[in-house]
């Protein structure tokens, strides 16, 4: 599942680097770096998640650039204008394996379960980062603008609603152990197929992994249930 892909995978940061050099509107984040009091909190945090001792927590801090910079809100607000005022940061997310690329991720709430998820591709340079101008997406959420997702144009948001609920309580009957890991909060889009309903899970940047599940949605009585009907697919990077 994951070994047919890893040839692709080498290629991805060189070709991320040829379209940012010839993308003619590159936006640039500078970083800043972590404050003593930072530091020694992030070096506490990886203690307490990884059972680091005190050297390896500050070898890790001293030699990973990730672990002694930061992107302050006001830097990345200066460098995007067009994020409005109560516009919220859901994440900034790197992919090491994909050359340290990132996605920075806005969102946008305009009525009830709509909003606008506002997102820009990055790439390492030195000093910060070289980013694509914002880009636009109209989305739905769930629950919390956090658990958004995209609908095709034939998935209604209240189909969206029942499937969400009932992956929510009741999981997906048939899922084999790896896709267990993925939840109902990790639909990032739902499409229809005849009387299927196609769910995309997970991302790269932040959670390492996608899924692709074809399911069926049956109901008994008052009762509904999701059945998965095809050979899911999926990969961790």
């Amino acid at each position: 599942m994951i070994s047919r892909v890893s040839a692709i995978l080498f290629l991805v940061p060189s070709l991320w680097s040829a379209t940012l050099a010839q993308e003619p509107e590159t936006v640039f984040v500078p970083y800043t770096l972590l404050t003593q009091a930072e530091l020694e909190a992030r070096k506490s945090k990886l203690r307490q998640d990884h059972g680091y001792d005190d050297g390896t927590a500050d070898e890790l801090v001293r030699r990973i650039p990730e672990f002694h910079l930061k992107f302050t809100e006001e830097n990345i607000r200066r460098a995007f204008p067009e994020i409005g005022p109560d516009d919220t940061r859901k994440s900034l997310c790197t992919n090491s394996i994909m050359g340290g690329r990132t996605t920075l991720v806005y969102l946008s709430p305009k009525s009830e379960q709509e909003l606008t998820v506002k997102r820009s591709s990055c790439s390492p340079t030195d000093g910060g980062l070289l980013c694509l101008p914002l880009s636009e997406q109209r989305s739905y959420f769930f629950e919390s603008p956090d658990l958004h997702f995209t609908l095709s144009d034939d998935v209604s948001i209240e189909e969206a609603n029942e499937i969400l609920t009932v992956f929510r309580d009741n999981g997906i009957e048939g899922l084999p152990e790896w896709y267990t890991n993925f939840g109902y909060q990790d639909v990032t889009r739902i499409d229809r197929v005849g009387i299927w309903h196609v769910l995309y899970l997970g991302e790269f940047f932040c959670r390492g992994c996608t899924a692709k599940l074809k399911v069926i949605v049956e109901t008994t009585g008052s009762a509904s249930r999701l059945v998965l009907d095809a050979e899911p697919e999926g990969m961790c990077i």
